[in-house]
């Protein structure tokens, strides 16, 4: 079973796009495509975690 996590792409802090992805391998080379020039200003959150914060 092909089993995708879905990743929050935030650029500089503001939400950019959502990757799928295998892993955070993955995401991490899907988001340095998109940007290249600027992977410092890349982050990755998976959505099941801030579901999880939204929970408590």
């Amino acid at each position: 079973m092909n089993k995708h996590i879905s990743y929050e792409m935030l650029v500089d802090g503001r939400f950019y796009k959502i990757i799928k992805a295998k892993n955070y391998e993955e995401a991490e080379k899907q988001a340095r495509e998109i940007f290249p020039n600027r992977p410092h200003a890349i982050s990755l959150v998976p959505i099941s975690e801030w579901r999880k914060e939204l929970k408590k």
